[in-house]
């Protein structure tokens, strides 16, 4: 049942879509004397405080007057009357305005002036606010009436009301104009008006209201709608207007009789039901049918890049040891119990490589190249390193059981020396198990400190790594993929920073010549020593020698003590024993890097992913706000995020959708938001909840002013009665529950199921 409860939502508030109870098709207003009726709104240019704000009939006959708050800018008025009521806000000398971001209070001038209407029904309370939304709204009305001396009418506000509120995707009437998406539009408004020093809110407001006033946006010949449309673009701010670049013609606006808005719902769980299965059974919607898609795809995907950036490091450790002493090749370097390594010089800065599996014949083979280290290289003064690599690398240090344990890397990196650390750039082209992804502009910066000394130079010890961007590009299954992550922001957590930073982490190299006692070659085998009680293996050339790498600190001494456990995989001629003559063994700090508490606390992935005939196209942003103080170890704290997701979706055989997707939490709550746009509907859900997502409360309008009030209890939808259905706080229907099946209960007696 819970997963009824957002989508069952929307149908339900989506067939009222076509009641247009209280939008009237009267072509006077009505006059007769009427029970009180209540309208309260905000007015906002910014917060206008203390406005003096009017109500009068269409005819020019005064209603009533007062003020908005001097503290938020809100206002009510009662009014003896029904019918069309025009809602004007202006200043004077007492008024001021009120940035509600940064609390910047500013004069109010007597330029000040927007407009609002109410379609008032008798004895009803209304939300209706005055802002540049509004205004454009009241313009295109009068539009409609047929210019100022004209009288407006329910029909024409109601489509002024539908058109504009097409165009951004918002009701531009009720929804609040201080959050949410009107907030947005408004605030790339204020953008506007910001960039030209002689241009006022107003100013753009009455040039957008005459430049739409028709009721369709013509980016290529209104400037003010195409100056706008951008902006809102650059802000992310998604509706109609934007994704058709500011050339939008609205659909004509639904009927005003509960029989159409029962057509109307029938199209819309249609709609619903091509997204998702909202139903317990069913035949699986868009969404279910392609995330499983999608997740087996994506299961198929073996790739490891952390291990490929690893063996860069092993590579070019053992391309310098090689180097500083005169070496072209070394055989047998441990990367595990069960793998080693094999390099060996082609040229200058060039290296093959050979990745053995001990038992079995697999190689793993390539090429890498670090033009910089020579015998002349110094890991810890150099200003840049650059390399590249291509070839094949198994999938990890062990194999990996049930996949194809190899992928295939070609790309290129480059570290440079900063004051702080250093920074990485990487390009690649990764596959693996017949997918092939690109990574592009993938950039990064590591964090170091000053260490101890090692052959009279100081060592870094590193103490952060952070991924600053990554492009993505390729085809996972029958998906295209192509995207891009940037983390906008880190911070520290501290209780993360007291346990990270640099530790010691100790690696050995050691190497030499396995020979005979008769004076023969021990060719092409291995010895074995156990150290710690871990036994270490290492392959032999030709010619006897091998060298190899080990975790661990240890010295002459330890090796010494070790001899006895030697073993060995070949033998020699007949009286004759294997030995071994030890050259070498160094141990160095390599240090390990526990990321000293800086985590990404800002990111966003801007990209699509399609296949034939659908696709998802958008952004989304999470910032995690606690990110600083979380116990990140806590099995009862939670992450408290804010996640906002803009985009459209394609479906087969249905219209395109915008779609925008929000969640907020707390310890203790969650906020939910989520608003859609297609063809001529609108539509905007808000849920606030508890911390289980269990209990809480979920609104539904559209940009027409309908609504619906639900109560969610224990997961599931309250059916009893008390959900309802309104516009502009006329009563429509109620929720109930009819012979076990959730219905709209409408007020002239009929009812229509929900899913």
């Amino acid at each position: 049942m819970k997963n009824k409860i957002i989508l069952s939502s929307i149908a339900a508030v989506a067939l009222l879509s076509l009641s247009g109870c209280g939008g009237g098709g009267s072509s006077t207003p009505s006059e007769e004397p009427a029970q009180k009726s209540s309208i309260s709104g905000v007015a906002v240019d910014d917060l206008i405080l203390n406005g003096i704000v009017t109500a009068t009939k269409v005819n020019g006959d005064s209603l009533v007057e007062g003020r908005t708050s001097s503290t938020d800018g809100s206002y009510s008025l009662n009014v003896d009357y029904a019918g069309i009521v025009l809602l004007n806000v202006t200043c004077d000398e007492d008024s001021t305005m009120l940035n509600p971001e940064t609390n910047e209070t500013m004069a109010c001038g007597s330029d000040v002036e927007l407009n609002s209407l109410a379609d008032v029904a008798a004895g009803v309370d209304m939300t209706v606010n005055i802002s540049p939304l509004t205004e454009i709204v009241y313009q295109r009305a009068t539009e409609q009436a047929g210019g100022e001396d004209s009288e407006i009418t329910s029909d024409d506000l109601a489509d002024s009301r539908d058109v504009i509120g097409q165009m951004f995707g918002v009701d531009p009437l009720s929804d609040s104009p201080i959050e949410g998406n009107s907030a947005a539009v408004i605030g790339a408004i204020h953008t506007l008006a910001d960039a030209n020093d002689s241009t006022s809110v107003i100013d753009v407001t009455n040039a957008l209201a005459e430049e739409l006033s028709d009721g369709a946006a013509n980016g290529a010949a209104d400037a003010t709608v195409a100056a706008l449309t951008d902006t809102m673009d650059e802000e992310d701010i998604e509706n109609p207007l934007v994704a058709t670049g500011g050339d939008y013609e609205p659909t004509a606006g639904t009927g005003d009789n509960i029989d159409e808005a029962k057509a109307l719902f029938s199209e819309l769980r249609t709609q619903a039901m091509s997204v998702i299965d909202y139903q317990e059974t069913g035949t699986p919607g868009f969404l279910d049918t392609e995330a499983l898609s999608m997740e087996e795809a994506v299961n198929n995907v073996v790739m490891n890049t952390e291990f490929i950036g690893e063996m860069l490091g092993h590579f070019a450790n053992a391309i310098e040891y090689a180097e500083e002493n005169g070496l072209t090749s070394l055989a047998g370097l441990e990367l595990s119990d069960t793998r080693s390594v094999d390099v060996s010089k082609n040229s200058e800065g060039s290296w093959s490589y050979t990745i053995h599996q001990s038992g079995s014949t697999d190689t793993w083979t390539g090429t890498v190249t670090y033009p910089e280290i020579d015998d002349s290289f110094n890991p810890y003064a150099f200003t840049s390193l650059n390399a590249t690599l291509d070839g094949t690398l198994p999938l990890d240090y062990e194999p990996v059981d049930g996949v194809e344990d190899t992928q295939s890397f070609n790309g290129s990196f480059t570290i440079t020396k900063t004051l702080t650390g250093a920074d990485l750039t990487l390009n690649a082209e990764v596959s693996s198990n017949g997918t092939t992804i690109t990574l592009s502009d993938t950039t990064a910066s590591l964090g170091y400190e000053a260490g101890e000394e090692v052959d009279d130079e100081t060592e870094p010890q590193f103490n952060f790594i952070k991924l600053n961007s990554v492009t993505v590009q390729g085809v996972v299954g029958a998906y295209t993929v192509d995207g891009s992550i940037v983390v906008n922001s880190y911070v520290q957590n501290a209780g993360m920073s007291t346990q990270g930073g640099f530790s010691e982490v100790y690696t050995t190299d050691f190497g030499g010549q396995v020979y005979c006692t008769d004076g023969s070659d021990y060719a092409n085998g291995y010895v074995e020593i156990t150290l710690d009680g871990v036994t270490h293996r290492a392959y032999t050339n030709n010619n006897g020698y091998f060298n190899t790498e080990i975790n661990g600190q240890y010295d002459w001494d330890d090796f010494g003590t070790a001899s006895s456990t030697l073993s060995f995989e070949n033998t020699c001629p007949m009286d004759a024993t294997p030995q071994v003559n030890l050259d070498y063994v160094e141990s160095y700090n390599d240090g390990d890097l526990a990321n000293s508490g800086w985590v990404p606390n800002d990111l966003t992935y801007e990209g699509s992913i399609s296949r034939t005939g659908a696709s998802i196209d958008g952004t989304l942003n999470v910032q995690w706000t606690n990110a600083a103080t979380m116990n990140l170890v806590s099995e009862t704290q939670r992450a408290e995020v804010n996640v906002r997701v803009n985009g459209t979706l394609q479906i087969p055989e249905r219209p395109e959708m915008l779609v925008t997707l929000t969640f907020e939490n707390t310890q203790t709550a969650n906020t939910v938001g989520a608003s859609y746009s297609y063809d001529a509907t609108v539509i905007n859900v808000t849920g606030d909840f508890d911390a289980e997502m269990e209990n809480g409360d979920v609104v539904v309008t559209t940009h027409t002013g309908l609504r619906a009030d639900l109560n969610v209890v224990n997961g599931d939808l309250v059916l009893d009665g008390t959900g309802t259905v309104t516009k502009d706080g006329v009563a429509v229907g109620t929720l109930e529950e009819r012979s076990n099946v959730p219905v709209i209960a409408y007020i002239d007696g009929s009812f229509e199921s929900l899913p």
